[in-house]
């Protein structure tokens, strides 16, 4: 995976994102193509009007996306089309624009207390989650003084006069920064307290604590399922639902996927970091994040491999608390 893409590509992107239905078609850039993976409507804005249908084996290119909606142009129609609709996404550019999907997190915060996530900067109806003190997330950045993260398929949004402990991510890697993370990436999971989801959230407090005992010199590679595994109770890993082939399952280590997910997004991000080995969990993905930016373990198929090519150490620090699942990159020099 080539990745020397421009930190000015990224902020363009990242600051865009849909609002790329606004831009004066003449300035509209093409950023990915796609082909249509099923039958789909290509919206006059989030949920709204079908301006064209769109069948498989379409092909549309992609303007700018948020965690829900992709903003494409297919013929002569502009519109929005769900993200699961599509597949083979490439980029026009493959040195200069980001890996499909990215969106760059500036900042890691911890609560100092009670922080409530809600589906719009405004304190109303029913919060998505709310995290207490001691756990850490990602922020993408502020919008009107709301902290603004991806929760699952949708934005979601914390006051951001609650945050009192910010550490700004590196915009690149520095000597002079070591007290601050090359990235960060935050999913979120599940809190029900049923046997099958307790022993979830337990593989996945596992999966961290074994991902944070590795470091990558320069050149080394982490294999998620032989240094994040084996997925056995003798590691620590219990029985708990495991998506595969489009099926939920009952495996030992059930739930790590959603940690392997996580560390694919956070290295996305990241130029000096190549992935070399990764697949989807299938056509719908996993619901705990965005479509198309998951990475599946598990077997010899379904694995995450990524090599450290920048030229010095880094290590991990993984988190599972309050369902937010949050992965750091650090310098370890």
């Amino acid at each position: 995976m080539k990745k020397r893409f421009l930190p000015a590509l990224i902020c363009l992107l990242l600051l865009s994102g849909i609002a790329l239905a606004e831009i004066d078609e003449q300035s509209r850039t093409v950023l990915y193509k796609a082909s249509v993976s099923a039958t789909g409507k290509i919206l006059d804005q989030p949920d709204g009007k079908t301006v064209r249908y769109v069948r498989k084996g379409y092909y549309v290119d992609i303007l700018g996306f948020d965690p829900k909606y992709l903003y494409v142009r297919c013929f002569d129609s502009y519109g929005y089309l769900l993200r699961d609709k599509v597949e083979n996404v490439r980029a026009v550019d493959d040195v200069n624009t980001p890996p499909y999907g990215v969106e760059i997190y500036a900042y890691l915060t911890t609560a100092g207390g009670d922080l409530s996530v809600w589906p719009q900067p405004q304190e109303s109806g029913e919060a998505l989650i709310t995290l207490h003190e001691g756990a850490k997330v990602g922020l993408i950045g502020f919008e009107n003084g709301w902290a603004k993260v991806i929760f699952k398929r949708q934005y979601g949004y914390i006051r951001g006069d609650l945050l009192t402990d910010l550490i700004q991510v590196q915009g690149s890697p520095t000597d002079t920064l070591l007290d601050a993370p090359l990235a960060i990436y935050t999913s979120y999971y599940n809190l029900k307290q049923t046997d099958a989801n307790v022993n979830r959230i337990v593989n996945l407090q596992v999966a961290c604590q074994r991902l944070n005992a590795i470091t990558l010199a320069p050149g080394e590679r982490l294999n998620f399922n032989k240094q994040v595994g084996p997925y056995k109770a003798s590691v620590g890993y219990q029985p708990a639902p495991m998506l595969a082939n489009g099926t939920t399952q009952l495996n030992y280590g059930g739930g790590t996927c959603q940690v392997s997910s996580t560390l694919y997004n956070t290295v996305l991000q990241l130029p000096g970091v190549s992935v070399l080995q990764r697949r989807p969990h299938g056509p719908s993905g996993a619901s705990y994040l965005p479509h198309g930016v998951d990475a599946a373990v598990g077997n010899s198929a379904l694995n995450l491999i990524i090599r450290n090519d920048y030229d010095f150490p880094i290590r991990f620090d993984a988190t599972a608390q309050d369902g937010a699942l949050t992965i750091n990159v650090w310098r370890a020099d």
